[in-house]
């Protein structure tokens, strides 16, 4: 065999070494660069912050308080009789500067010359008579109207029959009492119905 003939032999068999061993004839290829880039997390934008919800509101006036007992002059009006009944009107007059309210019924009973002992059952609210919410301008007035039956009408015995020298007078929703002189007659038992009250309203002109 020839030089050519054996120079290509040997290198054939350089070749078939180097496949099976992994090698190859040239230089190696580099091996790729990976390159990893650390991205930063997006910031939110923060934007202007939000105004705060302001709700206007237009005040209301206030109207005027309830008549508180300093403001009130309570005193009995001029009376009158139909049918052994007596009708007789409690007054209230403002007599303060300023505007107040009353509403409802006032208590009212009879009593002794003192003013401190009652005498026979308080009177009995009429509820036929509406309640409503009395303004009184200063120097104004409002009434409460009292029926009075005879209580001579009645048997003395089961009646109780007795005499009253006064009449206690409670505004409407006040604790203060006004004692007011009256006299007349009434009955200790309940069961026998003398004295009615209606709830207050603005006195007629």
């Amino acid at each position: 065999m020839g030089s050519p003939a054996r120079a290509a032999l040997a290198a054939a068999i350089t070749c078939g070494l180097a496949l099976v061993a992994g090698c190859s004839t040239g230089t190696p290829a580099p091996a790729p660069t990976v390159t990893i880039t650390k991205t930063s997390g997006a910031t939110a934008s923060a934007g202007p912050a939000a105004s705060p919800s302001i709700t206007s509101t237009t005040p209301v006036a206030a109207g005027p308080g309830p008549c508180q007992s300093g403001a009130l002059n309570v005193a009995l009006g001029t009376g009158s009789a139909a049918a052994g009944t007596q009708y007789l009107p409690v007054r209230f007059t403002n007599v303060s500067h300023a505007a107040c309210t009353l509403y409802g019924f006032p208590g009212v009973s009879f009593t002794g010359e003192t003013y401190s002992v009652q005498v026979g059952p308080a009177a009995t609210r009429n509820h036929a008579s509406p309640e409503s919410l009395v303004t009184l301008a200063p120097g104004a007035v409002a009434t409460a109207l009292l029926t009075i039956v005879n209580a001579q009408n009645y048997p003395p015995g089961p009646c109780g029959l007795t005499t009253a020298s006064g009449v206690l007078v409670y505004p409407p929703n006040l604790k203060t009492s006004v004692g007011l002189p009256y006299n007349g007659y009434t009955c200790v038992n309940a069961k026998y119905h003398v004295l009615t009250v209606n709830a207050v309203v603005p006195a007629s002109s």
